[in-house]
């Protein structure tokens, strides 16, 4: 959740250079906050409708889904300070 909420402080951010700055900072932002509230209330609604509507084996689908999307993630894509120092 903490990278989260520093992925959506950096996006709130307009200067480029300070993008990296604000997502390595430790204190939480007004768009990291939001962000973050906004995660939660999609993630409590998304589990009360799979609830509802009986539907237990999505919860399972998506655990191994999530596991694969990470590695995925790590391999294919760059780092963002990487990136950031090119430009």
């Amino acid at each position: 959740m903490d990278g989260l909420m520093d992925t959506f402080d950096g996006i709130g951010c307009q200067d480029k250079s300070r993008k990296l700055e604000a997502m390595k900072d430790s204190r939480i932002g007004a768009f990291g906050a939001i962000g973050g509230i906004f995660v939660i209330l999609f993630k409590l609604i998304t589990l009360c409708t799979i609830l509802l509507n009986k539907l237990l084996f999505i919860i399972v689908i998506s655990l191994v889904l999530s596991r694969f999307l990470a590695v995925y993630s790590f391999t294919f894509f760059p780092s963002p300070a990487i990136h950031m120092r090119k430009n």
